[in-house]
């Protein structure tokens, strides 16, 4: 006998809410919605072709650990200067061209990398210029969410941003691997390419303007990049971050590099294992955010955070068998996602509404100088002195982090996690 039509257009919606309650999606403001939709399609097309950068640069161009660190270097300070720009000019201009603009970009990376063949130069160059450039949008986005939501929710708001980037980075590295197995790289790259005009596209489409709490243009802040870097607070809380993400570059990329090329692993096997990172962060991202605000303070979740990341590394040094590498994954990324919506947050705390795309636009590119410098330095320490040297390296920098951090962030106040609009019913 078949089904009503009212009963089988009320199942959707059934199981959307228990999605919604296993995830810890129930209690996100309707208005971030769109966002997180456009965003998961978008951290598809990003995670398809960027997860495999070093392993490219190493395999098909052939490149030394020293040219790909410098690559890595040169590609943050263009993405460092692209996303801070980029989120001061959203404060003029409105976040969504910014941020379309951004996505355009990661589809013109992957071609680059396709147009470049073997060639090291220009490869390594195609991906410096495109690939920095592409960041144009990161602090953009940021902003965004801060516009749509009201200051109590923000926190958990940037939780469930990262929870739907992430899970299209469950999806990118693994389509990357299928698209790798099949047809080698040059498939990997129009993949990218071809998913990342996908997203551009619907993101033009759906992607929200503006929100309820997005300052008037009228009133924007004159001066704002000078207003900026003569903030000392900040200043310090930007290094502090970057030092943050030196310790991230511990698991990407220095840890993909290390189990495939010292430790027997496969491309492929690293690219299923790489997406039990995200598969982690879709899962408990919200929960673990709701439950680590309310049981601490900003300061010491963000520095119990930095020694979950970086001290795991040390069990390297015991055993790089399938378990040990998965529990390190796992404590990493239990650590990740303390970590990065409080420091979201607490960027965002410190700016001023109508600075708020140029404050987050400055912190977004702590992850890009980060991911010039910590590749560079850890690997010429790998050349020289090996996997073991790495990881201790790790640990020392992630302790040291912590305790820098403790003394910056200890007299923000905590916001706490206030109720929100619950979520609009899936249909």
């Amino acid at each position: 006998m078949a089904q009503p039509e009212h009963a089988r257009a009320r199942f959707p919606r059934r199981a959307g809410r228990r999605v919604a309650l296993l995830v810890g999606l129930d209690d996100i403001p309707r208005a971030l919605v769109p966002l997180l939709i456009v965003d998961t399609l978008g951290a598809v097309a990003f995670s398809n072709f960027f997860v495999y950068v070093a392993i490219w640069g190493k395999e098909r161009l052939g490149a030394s650990d020293t040219e790909l660190g410098l690559a890595y270097l040169m590609a943050a300070i263009t993405s460092a200067l692209a996303g801070t720009l980029g989120g001061t000019l959203s404060d003029h201009v409105g976040r969504k061209p910014v941020i379309v603009c951004g996505w355009l970009l990661t589809v013109l990376a992957a071609l680059a990398a396709l147009a470049s063949g073997d060639h090291l130069v220009l490869g390594l160059a195609s991906y410096v210029l495109v690939s920095g450039v592409a960041s144009i949008g990161h602090g953009a986005d940021t902003a965004l969410v801060a516009d749509l939501v009201p200051p109590e929710a923000r926190e958990r708001s940037f939780a469930a941003v990262r929870m739907s980037g992430n899970l299209g980075g469950v999806l990118g590295p693994s389509i990357g691997a299928a698209a790798l197995a099949l047809a080698g790289w040059n498939a990997l790259f129009v993949t990218a390419a071809l998913l990342g005009v996908a997203a551009t596209v619907i993101g033009i489409r759906y992607l929200p303007a503006a929100g309820a709490f997005t300052p008037d243009r009228k009133d924007h802040t004159k001066g704002a990049l000078r207003i900026l870097l003569k903030d000392a607070r900040f200043a310090a809380f930007w290094v502090a971050s970057v030092l943050q993400f030196v310790v991230y570059t511990m698991y990407e990329p220095m840890l993909g590099l290390s189990l495939t090329q010292s430790h027997g692993y496969s491309v492929a096997a690293w690219g299923v294992m790489a997406g039990v990172n995200p598969l982690l962060v879709v899962a408990f991202q919200l929960r673990i955010t709701r439950w680590s605000s309310r049981a601490s303070g900003v300061a010491m979740r963000l520095a119990i955070a930095t020694l979950l990341m970086g001290m795991p590394f040390l069990l390297l040094d015991a055993s790089s068998a399938l378990p040990i590498v998965i529990v390190i994954i796992i404590v990493f990324v239990i650590g990740e996602m303390i970590w990065v919506p409080a420091g979201q947050a607490v960027a965002e705390r410190m700016s001023p509404p109508t600075m708020r795309g140029t404050y987050l636009g400055a912190f977004s590119a702590t992850g890009a100088v980060a991911f010039g410098i910590g590749p560079l330095v850890s690997l010429q320490v790998r050349e020289r002195f090996g996997d073991s040297a790495v990881w201790t390296f790790a640990a020392l920098l992630s302790a040291a982090t912590a305790i820098l951090i403790l003394l910056i962030v200890r007299r923000l106040p905590n916001r706490g996690d206030g109720p929100a609009v619950p979520v609009a019913d899936p249909t």
